[in-house]
């Protein structure tokens, strides 16, 4: 019973890993249980396990979202690779969104592909990709916020509703 998890989860980490184009030891992660707001401009590969809100410019090398990522915000990357969630903009010449993947916003890319139960909502244009932009504008983000502050409102309204009925 134990073994055939721990051996579930080595094989997930090497499908994961194995998924870096660059070999090299240079790797941005943000680990699973993190959240992190802000801007990356990286020259290394990028590894999102945990929640991530801002902007990531990864001109060179692979963006990838495993299951547990969240992210809120723009991609640009020569490659992106999510097995987790995205809402924003995503920017690259190949991006596949694997069978957890989900991305609600705006993909352009050359060449897209979506595994069975991944899934995308929006708008997708075939572009090649410049990746010689600047980071994105965030936009996103703070719209995303926007809408975070107007769901909580909702959610203490609902719960204060509840409570007058009961």
């Amino acid at each position: 019973m134990f073994k055939k998890r721990e051996i579930e989860s080595t094989e997930n980490k090497q499908s994961t890993e194995n998924n870096f184009e660059n070999k090299s030891d240079k790797k941005t992660i943000i680990c699973a249980e993190t959240c992190f707001t802000g801007d990356i401009v990286s020259d290394a590969d990028i590894l999102i396990d945990g929640k991530y809100i801002g902007n990531i410019l990864c001109k060179q090398n692979t963006v990838i979202v495993t299951k547990t990522g969240i992210v809120t915000g723009s991609i640009l990357a020569k490659k992106s690779i999510i097995d987790g969630k995205i809402e924003g903009r995503v920017e690259s010449n190949l991006i596949e969104i694997q069978k957890n993947g989900m991305i609600e916003g705006e993909i352009y890319s050359e060449n897209l592909s979506i595994e069975d139960g991944g899934f995308f909502i929006g708008i997708s244009k075939k572009i090649t990709v410049d990746l010689n932009k600047k980071i994105p504008e965030r936009n996103n983000v703070q719209e995303h916020k926007k809408h975070q502050k107007i769901d909580a409102a909702n959610t203490v309204a609902l719960k204060e509703k509840k409570e007058k009925v009961s």
